[in-house]
């Protein structure tokens, strides 16, 4: 807080990557660290979204 606004710093923080904007790059980046499920690999995705 800064004289009652709150601040918000728009950097990412540290130890952690920035998700692309691009819709198809981030659903590819979401398929390739949710692996796979027996429910398949729509599934896994959401999974990892979710959590």
């Amino acid at each position: 807080m800064n004289g009652g606004r709150l601040d918000s710093d728009p950097t990412t923080p540290t130890g952690r990557t920035a998700l692309p904007t691009d819709p198809k790059a981030l659903l590819a980046l979401v398929y390739r660290q949710s692996g796979h499920t027996p429910f398949g690999r729509d599934a896994a995705a959401f999974s990892t979204i979710r959590s």
